[in-house]
């Protein structure tokens, strides 16, 4: 039996809800591991740099060892020959299971080579994971740093970025002012150890979108830099899309939308570092241009419901919000509705002269005033 399958047989029962991970966790001999690695090499070297997906598809942000996260949501989005799934990196380090994070994400993607994608975010990268926590646990679980070095060889393999549905950018971090044109990413040439000399791979899987800005500033971090919206506007409009989907940054609900709706931060690892209160978000594209975003706590993946639903403008960059519209009741349903009584006529002229002004109103109908009601605030 192959890798990739040995690795899906084991975690289905958890996948389809017959085992649970707080029960065991499933583990597998090194062997097994770097065959799959070598396996997903093969796979990794033969795409694109840039991606090409269509949807639907649902777009996952940054798991960080997150194997609880990981696997509620493939069990919540099961279908996985109709639908297509696009992890924007950050899959190691920061949790404690980012060994099993990589082992199924690669399975499924050798399997399902098809529906699933992966592409590189900033903890892909030796000099961040050697001091974050991957390092540690490949020492602790496997005692072999060369495992830790093979990882990181397929790390330099995976794609940059992605494009969905001809119509949304997919990256980790975010832009760079030294990218006009999408295609040009194809230029690059992968395995790519580092970014030293590659600012504009720095910029991908470091930058971050910020209100303040209008095109581009320095970043805080100290690598990447920081956008704004007339920046995404007009790759937007240069590269004929019409948003823009990156990770990279913790959320509350789990995503966030930015630049007047032109973007969408995901980032799909609950309860962060174990130190944030945040949800997992999932975002769903469909064919027509609708946008959903999920977002579940730690403890609760039924929710069935997006708790946000945009579409895509048809002739301009960006979303609009969908509005629920009212419905009428059915027809049969009507004749039961309650008709308004008429009002009851006024038997006695209330006295509204000049000398009642700052005195109570007399009550047209009754001699007795109704009860003070609570002041509401502004609804928001």
């Amino acid at each position: 039996m192959k890798s990739y399958e040995i690795v899906f047989t084991e975690f289905q029962p958890y996948l389809n809800g017959t085992k649970d991970l707080k029960d065991s966790i499933p583990s597998f001999d090194e062997s097994i591991v770097h065959d799959l690695i070598e396996t997903s090499i093969d796979k990794l070297s033969k795409m694109p740099t840039v991606l090409n997906i269509y949807a639907p598809a649902y777009v996952i942000g940054d798991i960080h060892g997150n194997i609880q996260d990981l696997v509620n949501i493939l069990s919540r989005f099961h279908d996985y020959t109709t639908q297509h799934f696009l992890f924007l990196g950050d899959y190691v380090d920061r949790g404690v299971h980012s060994v099993e994070v990589m082992v199924l994400l690669l399975a499924m993607m050798c399997k399902f080579p098809n529906n699933f994608f992966m592409i590189r975010g900033n903890h892909e990268f030796a000099h961040i994971n050697r001091l974050y926590g991957f390092y540690e646990e490949i020492m602790i679980v496997y005692r072999n740093q060369d495992l830790w070095l093979d990882f990181n060889d397929l790390f330099g393999w995976l794609p940059l970025a992605a494009v969905v549905n001809n119509q949304v950018f997919c990256v980790h971090g975010g832009l760079s002012p030294l990218l006009d044109q999408v295609e040009s990413l194809n230029d690059l040439q992968r395995p790519i150890d580092n970014y030293d000399n590659c600012p504009l791979v720095s910029d991908l899987v470091w930058s971050d979108p910020h209100d303040q800005v209008e095109t581009y500033a320095d970043n805080h971090r100290g690598s990447g830099v920081l956008f704004g919206e007339v920046a995404l506007q007009n790759f937007l409009t240069k590269n004929k899309l019409k948003i823009v989907i990156r990770a990279h940054q913790c959320m509350a609900d789990g995503f966030s939308t930015f630049a007047t709706n032109t973007g969408i931060t995901v980032f799909s690892s609950s309860e962060y570092c174990r130190l944030m209160h945040n949800k997992c978000g999932v975002v769903k594209i469909f064919p027509k241009g609708r946008v959903e975003m999920f977002s579940f706590s730690a403890d609760n993946f039924d929710v069935t419901e997006p708790k946000s639903v945009m579409v895509m403008n048809k002739n301009t960059i960006g979303m609009r919000r969908v509005i629920k519209k009212a419905t009428l009741p059915p027809v049969n349903q009507t004749k039961n509705m309650r008709t308004p009584k008429k009002p009851m006529p006024i038997t006695t002229k209330p006295n509204y002269s000049t000398k009642t002004i700052g005195s109570k109103i007399p009550l047209p109908h009754s001699t007795q005033a109704s009860p003070k009601l609570p002041v509401l605030g502004r609804v928001l």
